[in-house]
């Protein structure tokens, strides 16, 4: 892959690629909102949240 990455992570990173767009992540498990105390955020939600200008200065959420 010349300057890439190897073969098989390349081949691993198309695996877990293909597996996201094909909904295998998708299920949702009520055990992590049992572990953590609330529900899990999405990752858009987070995303959206870190990326938003109205976040400036902020470091993130925190529990």
């Amino acid at each position: 892959m010349g300057r890439g990455a190897r073969a098989e992570t390349a081949d691993r990173l198309l695996g877990i690629f293909a597996a996201a767009r094909a909904g295998e992540f998708s299920a949702v498990d009520p055990t992590l909102a049992a572990l953590i105390g609330r529900e899990p955020l999405s990752m858009s939600s987070v995303l959206h949240e870190q990326l938003s200008s109205d976040n400036s200065g902020r470091q993130g959420r925190r529990p």
